[in-house]
């Protein structure tokens, strides 16, 4: 008596599935547990203090840091103190610009910064015509 072609492949199918669901099982990724997640690293930040001091009163004056406005003033004092709190670093970069009046003579901006625990570093830069647009650098060891 021979055997069906059918009969044959039942047996070898059921194999190949058996196969297939034990195959799958062993290689599939499982989701990551919100335990061993990557945790984002917070940055600490720093209370700065930023002292502005002007020869002449500005039309209009703007502190940038990485890109970010962190101060504006329209027609501010010559004497402004501004706290900022900036991530913690030994190097600061500020892009100051500023206005002033048409006729007004070149200028001078010193931008002071105060960081707890370091000493006070100033830098002065002077504007060119009725306008200024100079990056101010600070950094400690």
């Amino acid at each position: 008596m021979t055997s069906s072609p059918l009969r044959l492949f039942i047996p070898t199918l059921m194999g190949f599935i058996f196969m297939g669901v034990f195959i799958w099982n062993i290689t599939k990724i499982e989701p990551m547990s919100k335990a061993s997640a990557p945790v984002a690293t917070q940055v600490a930040e720093a209370p700065i203090l930023i002292t502005l001091k002007m020869a002449h009163p500005a039309t209009e004056i703007s502190i940038y840091h990485k890109d970010s406005r962190i101060w504006h003033a329209s027609s501010p004092s010559l004497y402004s103190e501004i706290d900022v709190n900036l991530p913690d670093s030994n190097e600061y970069n500020f892009h100051v610009k500023a206005k002033w009046p048409e006729n007004t003579p070149d200028t001078a901006i010193s931008m002071t910064l105060e960081k707890q625990g370091k000493h006070p570093q100033s830098d002065t830069k002077w504007s060119f015509g009725h306008e200024l647009s100079d990056i101010y650098q600070f950094s400690w060891k």
